[in-house]
């Protein structure tokens, strides 16, 4: 039995040559094994996806996580109006 994570998220840039990223991570908050949206291009555009990943069965305690990373230098908004959203099925 497989566990299924998906994140949906939408990134809004706030400025000309803007970054950011956002994924899945699987038992660390700074590697992704699931990205989903890459963004960047000029000011205020806003960009949506998803990551989805299926994972085959664990063996004992895994943390699944909801990943963004910015550019380090612009003040990006990665959950625009708060549309975010992180699921997790898992079949036991």
């Amino acid at each position: 039995m497989e566990t299924q994570i998906s994140y949906a998220s939408r990134i809004g840039l706030v400025a000309n040559s803007a970054a950011a990223v956002s994924g899945i991570g699987m038992d660390a908050t700074n590697a992704f094994i699931g990205q989903g949206v890459l963004a960047g291009g000029p000011n205020t555009t806003q960009v949506g996806g998803t990551a989805a990943y299926s994972a085959p069965p664990l063996l004992g305690f895994h943390v699944f996580s909801a990943n963004e990373q910015g550019d380090s230098t612009n003040a990006n908004n990665i959950n625009v109006a708060s549309q975010n959203a992180f699921s997790v099925l898992a079949r036991m």
